[in-house]
């Protein structure tokens, strides 16, 4: 009768009235929502967060002072020429004879006061980066 008067909601029915896995009473999300939904943190919605475009833009160096007499020199910005920043940090440490490690998602920081030299070092190892994207911001505070 069902069949005969309602075939929209048979056809639910006898769907509905397939043979299940056991899941052990947890219901799985269907195939393809569970990429678009992401698991809810404390407090918050669970929102799909999306990549930044990187844009090309311009290396700043900047020399951040320390104590007494002692300077560090920040680079930052070579992400956006697809550099490696280990690789770079490496050889600016091998390079300079000193201390170099990546603190920031793109920054470098370099032991000791390497300002002049270094916008020469990274023409000559880089080559895609022109003398136009490289800025010299001098002596600045953190």
């Amino acid at each position: 009768w069902l069949e005969k008067n309602f075939p929209d909601v048979f056809a639910r029915m006898s769907v509905g009235n397939a043979p299940k896995q056991d899941t052990g009473g947890v219901e799985a999300p269907p195939v393809g929502e569970e990429d678009e939904k992401k698991k809810q943190k404390r407090g918050g919605r669970g929102q799909i967060k999306q990549k930044k475009k990187t844009v090309p833009q311009k290396i700043t160096i900047a020399k951040i002072p320390r104590a007494k007499k002692k300077y560090v020199t920040r680079v930052c910005g070579m992400n956006t020429f697809e550099i490696d920043l280990k690789e770079a940090q490496r050889f600016f440490a091998q390079k300079f004879s000193c201390g170099a490690s990546v603190t920031a998602e793109d920054e470098i920081i370099i032991q000791g006061d390497f300002t002049d030299d270094i916008i020469d070092v990274i023409q000559e190892k880089w080559p895609e980066v022109d003398d136009d994207s490289i800025d010299d911001l001098g002596e600045v505070k953190k």
